[in-house]
């Protein structure tokens, strides 16, 4: 079934440049406008200078981490209500066992990029 995009911008932050290309190809080819980051820094900044309609977030980043992105974003209004898809892999059951705010979905890597355009689809008004 073919998923027709709704118009958003989509921020990417993944620290690994190759699946964060490929995520940012996939949803652009869907239709989506993306933005990217790869560090918790320029997600943060991303999300404060960019109108931003959904977060997928890599928890697991250098420095400043995908859950230290999510306590920054639950604690500031300006950017509290952005849905967040979190992606993650080996972590995946720490985060279901622990309560993220902010969180509308979370994606245990690998995943196919049908299962993240139908939650991309979900999520959007």
């Amino acid at each position: 079934m073919q998923i027709v995009a709704k118009k958003a911008l989509v921020l990417v932050a993944e620290d690994d440049t190759t699946t964060n290309r490929i995520y940012a190809e996939a949803l652009r080819k869907a239709g989506y406008d993306v933005a990217t980051a790869t560090s918790g820094v320029d997600c943060l900044r991303r999300l404060y200078t960019d109108k931003i309609d959904v977060l997928i977030l890599d928890l697991m980043m250098p420095g400043v981490s995908g859950w230290d992105v999510l306590h920054v974003k639950s604690h500031d209004a300006r950017i509290a209500l952005i849905p967040v898809i979190v992606i993650t892999g080996l972590e995946a059951r720490a985060a279901r066992n622990k309560p993220l705010e902010g969180v509308s979905l979370i994606l245990e890597k690998p995943f196919s990029i049908e299962k993240l355009l139908h939650a991309l689809y979900r999520l959007l008004p």
